[in-house]
């Protein structure tokens, strides 16, 4: 770069040291290093602060968050079960499921099935915690003992009739056997207990009995009827049977057997399927071929209620919830769940080859189980 003598004014080149014209020494002018590197630094400054600014004021306007995540780019996934969460199906048995009864406090579930076992389940967990295995034989009843200390079970091998059975459970597992006694010729439909826990009402293919489970000797015969079906009322006090082939609701004095009344459920011939008395023993529910489901006032066994199952269903079975709020009845494809009046059907519940039904002590579940062996927990709710 040229410059200028500051004595004569004369131009001198970068490359001459002294004036051309005076000769004075030529002052060089130090020349500016890094200029661009300073210009580009500064940009550099500039552009931080203002982005600097920038995030400032956007996080003044406009709270910082954490993104959420993009579920909809993954795919849905069930959540992990509480740990109060409860199973809803018990898989184990591989025939019919023939019976159902819960413990007292609802904790556990025992079931018998025509498999030849009888499993207690855990509803916490779902697992089987104890199995009793009878081979060759079919486990056609089960009755919890009113100390709920042993079970009373009852088996069918087809030839020589009905094996009663009696096992402790006092340690929430299927224990020793205390007796085992016969029941010739007849197949088993129901267990249950008297409250004194020292008989046993046993409903058989043509009559219904009173067993000592004690001794294993027959007390008395309370009635006859092809599938006789029998249930004991809350307080114990007395015990209503019917039968398919028998269109009367008999009811008998549980201590004495003596038949205190008889009453004709239909006029069209046909008999009792199911049988079930409220818990508050004010009434008895019936139910049969004849798709009706009748209700009977205990004091003077009057009607007091009727209903027709809307799609002309037969009953198989009837069972009261332990409130009285509902009146669940087994129909061909499914579980109807009536007013306890039969003012309405609350609703149905589809399901194909229900066996049995029985409500949790709460009255919250209504364990079902099906002809494949397969056990369903519903929860009841109004």
């Amino acid at each position: 770069m040229n410059q200028f003598c500051e004595q004569c004014g004369a131009q001198i080149t970068a490359s001459q040291t002294t004036c051309p014209q005076c000769g004075r020494a030529v002052a060089k002018t130090p020349a500016k290093r890094g200029g661009g590197t300073w210009i580009f630094v500064t940009l550099i400054l500039i552009a931080v602060i203002a982005g600097a600014v920038f995030f400032f004021v956007m996080r003044v306007k406009k709270p910082v968050t954490t993104p959420l995540p993009q579920a909809q780019n993954t795919p849905a996934t069930t959540p992990p079960s509480s740990p109060s969460a409860r199973p809803d199906t018990l898989t184990g048995h591989v025939k019919t499921v023939s019976g159902l009864v819960f413990s007292k406090d609802g904790q556990l579930l025992i079931s018998a099935s025509e498999d030849g076992t009888v499993r207690i389940w855990d509803l916490a967990t779902g697992a089987s915690k104890s199995v009793l295995k009878r081979e060759g034989q079919e486990i056609n009843a089960i009755a919890y003992a009113p100390d709920g200390q042993t079970l009373a079970i009852g088996e069918y091998n087809g030839g020589s009739g009905t094996i009663a059975e009696v096992v402790d459970i006092s340690t929430g597992t299927l224990g020793a056997t205390k007796i085992k006694f016969p029941m010739p010729n007849d197949v088993i439909s129901s267990f249950e207990y008297l409250h004194d826990g020292k008989s046993l009402i046993v409903a058989e293919a043509l009559k219904a009995k009173i067993w000592d489970p004690a001794t294993g000797q027959q007390v008395r015969t309370l009635a006859s009827g092809i599938n006789t079906i029998s249930v004991l009322s809350p307080d114990g006090t007395a015990i209503a049977t019917g039968g398919t082939n028998d269109k009367h609701l008999s009811i008998w004095a549980a201590q004495s057997g003596e038949k205190l009344h008889e009453i004709e459920t239909s006029d069209d011939g046909l008999g009792i399927e199911a049988l079930a008395f409220s818990p508050d023993g004010k009434t008895v529910a019936s139910g049969g071929h004849a798709a009706l489901l009748q209700l009977w006032d205990t004091d003077t066994w009057s009607k007091k209620g009727e209903a027709k199952d809307p799609d002309e269903s037969s009953i198989g079975q009837i069972a009261f919830s332990p409130t009285g709020n509902v009146l669940a009845a087994l129909v061909a494809h499914g579980i109807r769940l009536w007013s306890p009046d039969l003012g309405k059907v609350i609703s149905t519940v589809p399901m194909e080859h229900v066996n049995k039904i029985v409500f949790s002590p709460d009255g919250q579940t209504l364990a079902v189980g099906l002809d494949d062996g397969v056990i369903k927990l519903i929860p009841v709710k109004l």
